[in-house]
Formats: C-alpha cells, sequence, structure tokens
C-alpha cells in the first residue's frame, strides 16, 4: 500500500445510541467529565490530496458543523445500520456544497440496497440525490481485499462479522478501523498486522447479550495481545466506559477515544 502522512480524527466516538442516551442517561459515565460525551460513531481520515469521511451517522448534521466537512472527497461506508447511515437524510442539502464536483459513496452492494430502500424519496438508482443542489452523488462498489485509490490514499476494505450480517473495516496505510463486529475471518485478522495504530470498537464494559454482534473489553484485548499494533484506541464506546474510571485499568498502550481526538501517524 502506499504511503502518506495521515490525520484521523474521531467525530463520534460513541456507540449506537451515543452518550448519554436518550433522555440524559449517562450509565456509569461522569457527566462533568467532557470526554464522555460521545456523538456516533464516525471519523474523517485526511492525507496530503484527500478526504474521507467514514460512515454518516444521526449525528451527522452536528458532526459537519463541528467539524467542517463541506470539502469531502468521499463518504465511505462500514455497513447499512441506521446509526451508521441515518446522516443520509441530509445529503441533499449537503450537496449544496458540491456545485460543479461529485462525491462518490464507497459500500459493499448489500450496503448500497439498504440505503437506497431507506431514502427511497431521495435517492435514485445508482446513488444519485434527485434533487442536490449542484454535483451528484454515485455509488462506487467496494469488496474485501479489493484496494481502492482516492487521489493519494489508499483503501483496503476487510470483511468483517456482525451479528447475522457482515461489515467492513478499511486497513489505509499502517491505520485501521474496525468497528461493528463480533469476529474476524483469518484473511482480515492477516491484513491487520503490523498496525501503528488501530482504532477499534468495543461496545460495552464487559459481556452481554449482544456479543454475538459486538466486542467487550476483554475480547478487544485479547486481539490487541494478538495483532500486537503499537497503538489501539478503543471506540463505539456505551454508557458502561466512564472515561478516566476505564482508562486508569488499560494496558499502556490501549486508549479510550473521545469525539475530537485527531491520531496522526
Amino acid at each position: 500500500m502506499k504511503s502518506s502522512t495521515l490525520e484521523v480524527t474521531i467525530i463520534g466516538s460513541g456507540s449506537t445510541y451515543g452518550v448519554p442516551t436518550v433522555c440524559g442517561d449517562w450509565g456509569d459515565c461522569d457527566p462533568n467529565n467532557s470526554k464522555n460525551r460521545r456523538m456516533v460513531s464516525s471519523i474523517i481520515v485526511q492525507t496530503e490530496a484527500a478526504k474521507i469521511l467514514v460512515d454518516m451517522s444521526p449525528d451527522f448534521r452536528e458532526q459537519s458543523i463541528q467539524y467542517n466537512l463541506m470539502d469531502l472527497d468521499a463518504i465511505l461506508y462500514t455497513h447499512g445500520h441506521p446509526d451508521h447511515v441515518l446522516g443520509n437524510f441530509h445529503l441533499p442539502r449537503f450537496m449544496k456544497f458540491y456545485k460543479g464536483k461529485d462525491l462518490p459513496l464507497y459500500a459493499d452492494l448489500k450496503t448500497q440496497e439498504e440505503i437506497e430502500k431507506a431514502y427511497w424519496y431521495q435517492m435514485a438508482e445508482g446513488g444519485k440525490v434527485q434533487y442536490s443542489y449542484g454535483g451528484e452523488t454515485h455509488w462506487v462498489t467496494t469488496e474485501p481485499l479489493k484496494e481502492f485509490t482516492i487521489n493519494d490514499m489508499t483503501v483496503l476494505p476487510l470483511q468483517q462479522y456482525h451479528g447475522n450480517g457482515e461489515s467492513l473495516g478499511f486497513r489505509i496505510g499502517n491505520f485501521a478501523y474496525s468497528t461493528d463486529f463480533h469476529a474476524l475471518p483469518q484473511e482480515s485478522l492477516d491484513q491487520l498486522k503490523g498496525l501503528d495504530v488501530w482504532l477499534v470498537e468495543c461496545n460495552r464494559k464487559n459481556p452481554s447479550s449482544n456479543s454475538d454482534q459486538h466486542m467487550d473489553l476483554q475480547k478487544v484485548l485479547n486481539l490487541t495481545d494478538v495483532l500486537k499494533p503499537k497503538k489501539s484506541y478503543l471506540t463505539h464506546l456505551g454508557v458502561t466506559f466512564d472515561y478516566d474510571t476505564v482508562s486508569a485499568e488499560l494496558p499502556e498502550n490501549v486508549f479510550l477515544a473521545y469525539d475530537g481526538l485527531k491520531l496522526k501517524l
């Protein structure tokens, strides 16, 4: 893979419902610590010539304002679950900033179908937004282990098992993003070796009834022992992760992510 300086910004480190959840439920999290306030998971990855968004969360409107997302070169989708695509509702307004410039949407075929079904009223076949202001959106189909390039950024999609379905992780240089999975095939594990930074989901501190869909803390730590990234940052965090309490319990090369965190590689 091509090497290029990377900057990764975590614009959402929260799990499906964010923290706090509806009606102000903070769970185990201290509401006085700003690092416990988490929008739903999403990241920006930048090189010198490319800027991409991974997933459009339900918090996309606020994320787009807070992190100035008017100049994207592409949007990548991990899968079609609502907490990763509900921000598509804003695409028609978002395209106001793309006059004369198209915006490619990278997703596997199942995710494309799920998004087009959910947003049938705004999306024509091929991912085109029917009432945009300027440029057009369009699908680019992704498949596991089939590398693609966006300007100077080379992306390798990785297969992940997520409940009864699948999702995609992405390796970009010596960085990888793995969210919404409970297990990985060997081919993906092989591609997650030799990382400088692994941004990996950790939905709950302890095992739960959704352990067949997501990772808990011990499962993630077991994987980091196998894959041995130089640094691991845990994201997709729910209300069981108080930032200070859990951070004090982690190994020295494992950290909790938080909204606004920038990782430079």
